[in-house]
């Protein structure tokens, strides 16, 4: 996302500092956690990265560790990335979505698991 120029390095720095000043509060369902920012500190495009690690990391989150998804998150404003926001949340909440996108073995099976539960939200 900072290389096409959705965030500033500005924006990364304050994600990290803001974990390790008020914790795993990203870590929003099992193994997935959602790293933002205010829009002010540098989100210069509005988009969201899904990234799968190959190795989970444990972020101290009470539920949800260790995560293996990380969906950044660029904010432009205060509202517009809500919608997607609440979308990614609907998707979490369904055990059989999170359980199909960690089976998937490629990019574009994750993606059209998301493409088609979004379909049906």
């Amino acid at each position: 996302m900072l290389e096409q120029d959705y965030l500033s390095e500005q924006y990364i720095t304050q994600m990290i500092r803001n974990i390790e000043t008020m914790g795993p509060y990203i870590v929003l369902a099992q193994g997935f956690a959602l790293p933002h920012e205010s829009p002010d500190v540098g989100g210069m495009q509005l988009g969201m990265q899904l990234i799968r690690l190959k190795h989970p990391v444990p972020f101290h989150s009470q539920f949800y560790d260790p995560v293996d998804f990380v969906c950044c998150l660029s904010t432009i404003d205060k509202d517009s990335h809500l919608k997607a926001m609440f979308h990614l949340m609907n998707l979490l909440s369904k055990a059989d979505f999170c359980e199909n996108i960690r089976k998937a073995k490629t990019a574009e099976e994750v993606y059209q698991i998301i493409y088609e539960y979004e379909s049906i939200l």
